[in-house]
């Protein structure tokens, strides 16, 4: 590049690389709304994001009562033992009644109470959740209206392009199918029945779905799961994978390979995901809240939120480089290959990126605006597989040489 001061001497400057890195963000950390009326205060004050970092003693602090300890459990537990997921808890003030706990759950967004707390999570505790829960807080459909806490969540993992988990917990399917028409977002996934798990004196309780699904999906998302052939990764889905911890389902559930008159295939075609029995419990459907066909899986919306936020994350450092060509280009070349090493994982089918000199006028560029493109299609899973069944009556006929052969072979 040449020089444009004046300079009597030696000069050393340092060359940046052009090219961009792109790394997707870890899509395993958990955030977790709820209530443990006998936690140490100090260590989980009310409505504050609180980092779980592993330590027991930290866990045991939140006491026995209340739904953040069992989710805690639940999630260390399908997750296979072996670790605790980055998780972020926000424990609320529980109420006397459901209502109350419900209406401490939603808070106020000017004193950042409730769920609003959530939105201090990545700035004070370092890391972004990617799966949120609020278990036992999101079943009730209080004057049978939507569910406060799901209602006033959805706004926000749409722009923070994460995921919940909602527990619907119906005492029946009737009452799951109601729960169903009060959402309808690619953010959202759904789960019913209520799972049962050994209790203090060994029997089976009844507890939320919801911890046990996030610890499979963040076994699956780091190890894979072999005896489902799913390899490890974030585009996998978590659908047919036996569940660890859990004894069964609070409410039986029907299942049939191929009858469809069967309560799991009811469940899944209302876009709601189920827990079956075969060959352990297992989850079953993989399926998003949306009504858009496009975006009916939960790992397809998965992968496009990751490869969303890593270009917006890591593209920061181009913003305000200066603006010339061969910036552009190298910034679309490493956005290329980038998705190119996804199609090689088998996250992606495929992508490109590109540039469309009709959405980049000079008006736009002299006040500093680029736009560059990307397309990709995300690798679905196997949904649903048909085996056409077929007769051969030509089969017949190497039959009566096989006869044939056999008599001469005697004779």
């Amino acid at each position: 590049m040449p020089e444009l001061t004046y300079q009597h001497g030696t000069r050393v400057n340092r060359v940046p690389e052009g090219t961009v890195s792109f790394e997707i963000l870890d899509q395993t950390p958990v955030a977790i709304l709820g209530t443990a009326p006998a936690a140490d205060a100090a260590k989980f004050p009310l409505d504050t994001p609180v980092g779980i970092t592993g330590d027991l003693a930290q866990i045991e602090a939140l006491g026995l009562t209340g739904t953040l300890a069992d989710s805690l459990n639940g999630l260390v537990t399908a997750a296979g033992g072996r670790f605790i997921p980055k998780t972020c808890i926000v424990r609320i003030e529980q109420g006397d009644e459901i209502e109350d706990t419900l209406a401490n759950a939603v808070g106020a967004a000017g004193s950042m109470t409730g769920l609003h707390a959530f939105k201090g999570v990545a700035s004070e505790l370092g890391f972004k959740p990617k799966i949120y829960m609020a278990p036992g807080l999101t079943g009730q459909r209080p004057g049978d209206a939507a569910n406060p806490v799901v209602a006033g969540l959805v706004p926000f993992l749409e722009r923070q392009r994460a995921r919940m988990l909602v527990g619907i917990g119906g005492a029946t399917k009737e009452a799951a199918l109601a729960w169903r028409d009060d959402v309808s977002s690619l953010a959202i996934d759904l789960i019913d029945p209520m799972v049962l798990v050994p209790g203090a004196d060994g029997l089976p309780v009844a507890r939320p779905a919801e911890p046990y699904v996030a610890g499979l999906g963040c076994k699956i998302i780091r190890d894979g799961d072999p005896n489902s052939k799913k390899p490890a990764g974030f585009w996998v889905s978590w659908s047919n994978a036996v569940i660890g911890g859990i004894v069964g389902t609070e409410r039986p559930i029907t299942f049939d390979y191929t009858d469809p008159d069967t309560e799991s295939h009811l469940l899944n075609e209302n876009r709601i995901n189920t827990i079956v029995r075969d060959g352990g419990y297992r989850y079953w459907g993989g399926l998003s809240a949306s009504s858009d066909d496009d975006w009916m899986f939960s790992s397809v919306v998965r992968t496009r939120f990751a490869i969303e936020e890593m270009i917006a994350r890591d593209f920061a450092p181009i913003v305000d480089a200066p603006m010339n060509a061969p910036a552009v280009v190298e910034a679309i070349v490493s956005l290329d290959e980038k998705l190119g090493d996804m199609r090689q994982a088998g996250a992606i089918i495929d992508g490109r990126a590109f540039f469309l000199p009709a959405e980049n006028s000079n008006g736009q560029l002299r006040r500093g605006q680029l736009r560059i493109e990307f397309d990709a299609e995300e690798t679905p899973p196997i949904h649903g597989l048909t085996v056409g069944s077929r007769r051969n009556k030509k089969y017949f006929d190497v039959l009566v040489e096989d006869i044939v052969r056999d008599l001469a072979a005697q004779a």
